[in-house]
């Protein structure tokens, strides 16, 4: 049955997402600006109005009637939160009603954005049901390269997930890798269509890692590298929200209910920063074998980069600091370094400012913690034990999300944002050194 359903998909990848028949990726014109590009395929009135569709889909009155739930479920079920909290949420009224969410198919069934909505808030975490509405979302437009990317992605996590108890080993993984083949063929097309978007490139370069694939690994990070728009591409609504957070709390109608959707956006996926990492110190190996240290400029760009793509959570910039701190690490772990003074001045820089980035990081933690005791409410309350929060606790955290999310995104995001830019300017040579643009601040 497994091998069955494995042939299934490796087909479906390859028949019902392939560019065949598809319409042709957009051409990307020099003089096209940054400004112009938008990760959503339908227009901004359209994704509004579905926004706070889905928000009139919680199945309470006000912020009030959501809290007098959320704290009397929160008695002695409580620690059934701390083990992944899926215990009552129905009855919290935390999460949108069903019944109302599929009814919005007759007004916004046309918008893949929408079939993105239903796979974001299915609770039940199945796959195949992902898969399901992905599907969907392709179908109403097979040319939005966001729709593409997510069933792509969605396929081969299927396909990974019911191969990790398989009778035949070697047949299983290789219907693994070629499912994981099939999905990178479509990330690359959906590069491929917005090539103004260094996300997609950066994607496929992930999964072809995996395949050992290097040469194009190279590549795409390059194209990536070069690409005028960086932004972290996300399901809808979280795309939509992290995008129009104080615009979304200013049109509240009084009810305060949009912030309920800080509980499904709290716990979203967090980079596979170990997949990073390998991919990193899988280029050491290459750089000293091949001698080629000008090689390094490749990750490092790209390292750089992912620091500063927009709309991406703080983590990832933690995941970016220790990606840069591994490749300047490298030349002196292969003894390609020189000991000229600018090339150990800029060393000393590239450290500092990687000192930058986690003090902002940091700094950011320990503003809220003061804000938080210092009875400031409207601030997220940290706490450094979440063994130690109350329901009471829980409910301010996450209906203030929205005043961290603009702290995140409107001024941390931005000036680690800075620092990396800085970073960026750094080039590795073969004669071992190192040497920096000449605009520090570009």
């Amino acid at each position: 049955m497994k091998s069955a359903l494995v042939t299934l998909l490796v087909v479906g990848l390859t028949a019902g997402t392939s560019l065949s028949g598809a319409p042709p990726a957009r051409a990307f014109a020099a003089e096209e600006t940054a400004s112009e590009y938008s990760v959503f395929y339908s227009p901004p009135e359209r994704l509004e109005a579905l926004l706070w569709a889905i928000v009139d889909c919680y199945p309470v009155r006000d912020l009030a009637e959501a809290k007098e739930r959320f704290l009397a479920a929160g008695g002695a079920e409580w620690d059934h939160w701390q083990n992944g909290w899926t215990k009552d949420i129905d009855e919290m009224g935390l999460r949108p009603d069903e019944g109302k969410l599929a009814a919005l198919e007759a007004e916004f069934g046309d918008m893949p954005e929408y079939w993105q909505a239903r796979c974001f808030f299915e609770w039940a975490d199945t796959r195949e049901s992902n898969v399901g509405y992905l599907e969907r979302a392709c179908d109403v437009a097979p040319d939005d390269p966001a729709s593409m990317y997510f069933l792509a992605d969605a396929k081969r996590a299927l396909a990974e997930s019911i191969m990790e108890d398989v009778e035949d080993p070697f047949a299983e993984q290789l219907k693994r890798r070629q499912v994981m083949r099939d999905a990178a063929e479509v990330m690359v097309s959906c590069a491929e269509r917005e090539p103004q978007n260094a996300f997609y490139f950066y994607e496929a370069a992930f999964i072809i890692r995996k395949l050992g694939e290097y040469e194009r690994v190279t590549e795409l990070l390059r194209l990536g590298n070069s690409a005028p728009v960086n932004e972290n591409v996300q399901l809808f609504p979280e795309s939509y929200i992290v995008r129009n957070l104080r615009e979304i709390r200013e049109r509240d109608d009084g009810s305060g209910k949009f912030r309920l959707l800080a509980f499904a956006l709290m716990y979203t996926p967090l980079p596979e920063y170990i997949e990073r990492r390998h991919m990193i110190k899988e280029y050491q190996v290459m750089v000293s074998v091949s001698g080629d240290v000008e090689l390094l400029n490749v990750p490092y760009v790209f390292a750089c980069r992912y620091g500063q793509q927009q709309y991406s959570k703080t983590i990832q910039q933690l995941v970016a600091v220790v990606l840069v701190g591994l490749i300047a690490d490298m030349p002196g772990e292969i003894g390609a370094i020189s000991l000229d003074r600018d090339t150990l001045y800029w060393l000393s820089d590239i450290g500092s400012l990687r000192g930058a980035v986690r003090g902002l990081v940091l700094g950011s933690t320990v503003w809220r913690e003061f804000l938080r005791d210092e009875g400031y409410t409207d601030i997220l309350p940290v706490k450094s034990d979440v063994f130690e929060m109350t329901p009471e606790d829980i409910w301010e955290q996450s209906t203030s999300w929205w005043e961290a999310q603009l702290m995140e995104y409107l001024y941390l995001g931005p000036q680690t944002a800075r620092q990396f830019r800085i970073l960026g300017m750094y080039r590795y040579h073969d004669d071992g050194t190192i040497t920096r643009g000449a605009d520090r601040y570009p």
